[in-house]
């Protein structure tokens, strides 16, 4: 089915977690008994779609009581049109015309079954209502059929139904009633053996008013003589002489969805009808009851298409049963209509039509139809049930418990009539149809609850016995289901039709229903919509505006406006539509939005935070040039701006970007709300002054003090090495070596100062040996060294003694000469060494030298000697100059005595034997040392021959004879004389 689209504003808002004034105005609500909470009046004449104000009969809407006080700006009301269907026939004479199944078919639904929820703006007078909104739907009154009733709804903050509590309200009596409507902003809880119950307060049953007069055969459809049948019930075409508008309020057609009355003679009414899926397949008849064992071939024997009706091929209220029988024959064999039936002949064109179903796609909601009368003739026809009325609950929590919702329609009443001996001899009315069920709840509704919107069952023929009869009338038909819709949510549902009522005649016993039919199911999945506003509150600064942001979510209808008020009830339009902005603001405020549609509006507010103070600390004028300097500003952390601004974050002004003149610094600053503010200072820079210091070269740390040059006159000098402020006399030695930086300071109201550096450099000084002492032959060798980083000259003087002295200037940063003495005497060479700072090129203080060159001793003793064997030799040792001497022999194999340990005396002695018969040579080795200077002489070589010593080797003995001669050869082991 189409989604039955009910539009509610159930409004969420972020902008505020209060309860709004209006919503839940009228507090937390206990039901513990029977209790109706709705108050009633009428529209007095018709409104247009678009009108804000409802004339209606009495603006108090309290005449019971039931709210604290009259009716005021911020309750809610209900607009619902309850009738108003043109139907399809006319009167032609006392019978409706056309007579067919489409007499009473709806032509025509107008404004029937629309309605809306509205705030109340204000209530100016007493005939008066002014709503917030404009109306969504026109409303038709008229003096006929026309119904329309505006509804006072309860505003509660809870809502809780304790057993036996039952939540209802009042009958529909044909002006007002029929409504239950309750808000309920928080959670609505239905325990068990709690109810909200609104059962037959809908649409009335037919009454038995004019009706005990009776004839036969009558199949009218309708009639303004109740002789022809009985009365139909109410539907949404109207009641009783609305109905003759039509035809007639008698008859076995269904008005819409009223149920048909029974026709002459006793045939049962028609069962009331409301909702069905398929409400376009109606038929009258509605569903067969076929539990009975061959109650299929009676049904077939009336119409070959009845077995087959069913739930999912026919819709509205059950048909009422057959008229007046008088003869005992069998249904399954004997078709309706005989003339073995006798009487009225179960005439089966006679009975009441079933109820119409409605069409609920559009979103209409409709009371259940009331059952039509059962046809009477001894004042004991069954009146139709009453259909079930109309429930709404609008919750913004959860609907929980296990109680129950219910609007079923009431059962029709059982024929009574006749009496004496028989009574029981009228027809049953018809069950009344169910009525509707909305459950709105934004939260949603507990599997727990039960819900019901079950059609009436129709009334039984009861016939008490005296004695024996035949005699059969027509039960009453079932009243069709009623509708419920539900937002979210699986509760038990139940929408069924009523079933027929039944005879307990002894001549029908084989086929209890004679002719009544059950009624259809409604509908019980019906959906419902709503949609939610939502908004966020605003946070600004002082002075700003804001751009309020309203959302819708759901399903929201089409036309719907957004709008923004002064007031939570009534006050100012301010404006309409998402975003809306505010305009500027110096103090928080809150606005108030809504929509048209809509029943109340949300609170949004706009918290304005102040604006931060903001100063900054005023600066004295300042020099072109000047050095830059942090500007302070307070609160800390803000930002900076302007010319000459060079640091945002630190405040840096620098008074070189700016040139002269006065300019305009702003400090901004942002607080922890985001809120913003400026402070905005003059900075005034003044021409510089000017100071110019003359260069000076470099310097050495010898050089003369002297005087610095700087324009123009009249400052002041300071720094390292300046011995006179006002002269600048700079002297280097007090400055010692380095760059120093001497400042110029001229005073003024824009001082002017110049640096210059002055570079000082060391003057060298000598840290090398100034003497040194060599031997005649050997070099002198000094590194020259200084102070600092240097080079160097050198020269020695011209000493007629000595030769190898330079006497030309030498650069090399060593003193070397290889001098040789000439003389005897010890002589000195005097160098004169001048450094030169290689940083700056200064000379040092020059250095003298003195070489002393020691005389080399030369041998002049004897070199050579001849001993004999066994003798000693002596050889004093002697030189050009006083020496000491080293000596030693070398170890001849030949001879023995010689020294061939080196001997320090100043005397070669040694006793030496030649061991030999040859000449021997010992040659000594001859080394003197000068006494002054220890200068090694050169070695002398002392060659010594020792000749052997003759060892005789003649006869040492001698025999002559006296007078002879004695002769010895002389001889020896070397040549020798004798």
């Amino acid at each position: 089915m189409k989604v039955l689209k009910i539009y509610f504003l159930a409004m969420a808002s972020l902008a505020s977690s209060i309860a709004f004034s209006q919503q839940g105005k009228d507090g937390p609500r206990v039901i513990a008994a029977t209790t109706s909470v709705n108050e009633y009046t009428t529209l007095s004449t018709s409104v247009s779609a678009g009108a804000n104000t409802l004339p209606v009969t009495a603006s108090t809407l309290n005449a019971n009581g039931r709210f604290t006080g009259n009716l005021a700006p911020g309750d809610l009301v209900m607009i619902y049109q309850v009738r108003g269907v043109f139907i399809n026939g006319f009167a032609s004479g006392i019978f409706g015309s056309p007579n067919d199944s489409t007499w009473g078919r709806p032509n025509d639904l107008y404004n029937t079954g629309k309605y809306e929820f509205a705030e109340v703006r204000s209530v100016p007078n007493g005939t008066s209502i002014v709503l917030d909104c404009n109306l969504q739907n026109s409303y038709d009154i008229n003096s006929f059929f026309f119904k329309a009733i505006v509804i006072r709804v309860p505003r509660y903050t809870t809502l809780t139904i304790n057993s036996p509590g039952v939540l209802t309200c009042d009958d529909w009596n044909g002006t007002i009633g029929g409504v239950l409507a309750v808000e309920v902003q928080g959670n609505t809880v239905i325990n068990a053996g709690g109810s909200v119950n609104a059962n037959a307060k809908g649409f009335r049953g037919g009454s038995l008013v004019g009706d005990n007069l009776s004839t036969f055969g009558v199949s009218q459809a309708a009639s303004t003589d109740g002789q022809y049948g009985a009365e139909k019930g109410e539907g949404v075409t109207g009641y009783q002489s609305d109905y003759d508008l039509w035809g007639g309020r008698y008859g076995r057609n269904a008005a819409a969805n009223a149920g048909g009355g029974g026709n002459a003679h006793n045939a049962g009414g028609g069962g009331g009808a409301n909702a069905s899926p398929q409400y376009q397949q109606w038929h009258g008849y509605g569903i067969p009851d076929l539990t009975g064992v061959n109650y299929n071939i009676a049904w077939g024997l009336d119409n070959a298409a009845i077995p087959g009706y069913n739930a999912a091929n026919t819709a509205g209220g059950g048909r009422g049963g057959y008229s007046f029988s008088s003869s005992n024959q069998n249904a399954i064999t004997t078709a309706p209509g005989a003339a073995a039936w006798a009487g009225d002949l179960r005439n089966k064109d006679a009975t009441g039509f079933g109820g119409r179903a409605l069409d609920y796609s559009t979103g209409r909601l409709y009371f259940g139809g009331g059952g039509g009368a059962g046809d009477q003739n001894n004042s004991g026809g069954g009146i139709g049930g009453d259909g079930g009325g109309l429930v709404y609950l609008m919750v913004y929590g959860n609907i929980s418990g296990g109680g129950t919702v219910t609007s079923n329609g009431s059962a029709g009443a059982n024929g009574q009539g006749g009496t004496g001996i028989i009574t029981g001899i009228d027809a049953g009315g018809g069950g009344g149809a169910g009525g509707v069920i909305v459950l709105n709840a934004v939260g949603g509704v507990a599997n727990t609850l039960t819900c019901n919107t079950n059609g009436g069952v129709g009334g039984n023929q009861v016939i008490n016995l005296t004695g024996s009869t035949a005699e059969c009338e027509g039960p009453g038909g079932g009243g069709g289901g009623g509708y419920i819709g539900i937002s979210s949510g699986a509760p038990t549902r139940n929408s069924n039709g009523g079933n027929n009522g039944t005879t307990n005649s002894s001549s029908l016993t084989e086929f209890t229903p004679n002719g009544a039919m059950r009624g259809c199911p409604g509908i019980t999945n019906g959906t419902i919509t709503n949609f939610t506003i939502s908004a966020v509150n605003a946070t600004i600064c002082s002075g700003q505006s804001a751009n309020l942001t309203a959302t819708l979510g759901g399903t929201t209808p089409g036309g719907i406006s957004i709008i923004w008020y002064d007031a939570l009830v009534a006050g100012n339009q301010l404006g309409t539509g998402s975003p809306f902005n505010t305009g500027a603001l110096t103090s928080t405020t809150t606005f108030y939005v809504g929509t048209c549609p809509g029943t109340y509006r949300i609170p949004v507010t706009v918290t304005v935070n102040a604006l931060p103070t903001v100063t900054i600390t005023a600066t004295s004028p300042v020099c072109a040039g000047a050095p830059p300097f942090n500007l302070s500003g307070s609160p800390a952390t803000g930002t900076w701006s302007g010319t000459g601004i060079t640091n945002a974050t630190n405040g840096t002004f620098d008074p070189s970007t700016t040139g002269t003149g006065t300019f305009t610094v702003t400090y901004s600053y942002t607080d922890v709300n985001g809120c913003s503010n400026t402070d905005t200072e003059p900075v005034v820079v003044n021409a510089a002054g000017t100071a110019t210091i003359t260069a000076v070269a470099a310097v050495c740390t010898g050089t003369a003090a002297f005087n610095m040059s700087a324009a123009p006159a009249g400052g002041t000098w300071s720094g390292t090495g300046i011995t006179n402020a006002a002269t600048g006399t700079f002297n280097p030695a007090t400055a010692g070596a380095g760059a120093w930086t001497i400042t110029y300071t001229v005073a003024g109201a824009c001082p002017a100062t110049d640096q210059e550096t002055v570079t000082v450099n060391a003057t060298p000084a000598m840290t090398s040996a100034n003497t040194a002492t060599i031997c005649s032959g050997n070099a002198v060798n000094i590194p020259l060294t200084s102070s600092v980083g240097s080079t160097y000259t050198w020269i020695g003087n011209n000493n007629a003694n000595t030769t190898g002295e330079s006497f030309a200037t030498q650069t090399t940063a060593t003193l070397n000469n290889t001098i040789i003495n000439t003389g005897t005497a010890v002589e000195t060479v005097i160098y004169t060494v001048t450094p030169t700072s290689s940083v700056g090129s200064c000379p040092g203080p020059v250095q003298q030298v003195t070489v002393t060159i020691n005389p080399t001793p030369t041998m002049t003793s004897a070199n050579t000697a001849t001993i004999c064997s066994g003798n000693t030799v002596t050889i004093p040792l002697t030189s050009n100059v006083g020496s000491t001497y080293t000596w030693i022999g070398n170890n001849n194999a030949n001879t023995t005595g010689e020294s061939f340990a080196t001997q320090t005396t100043a005397t070669l002695n040694n006793t030496i034997i030649n061991t030999s018969t040859a000449v021997q040579t010992v040659i000594y080795t001859v080394t003197p040392t000068s006494s002054v200077g220890s200068c090694p002489g050169t070695v002398q070589q002392v060659t010594v021959t020792i000749n052997p010593t003759p060892a005789m080797t003649s006869a040492n003995t001698a025999t002559i004879c006296s007078g002879n001669a004695v002769t010895i050869p002389l001889t020896s082991n070397v040549g020798s004389t004798y």
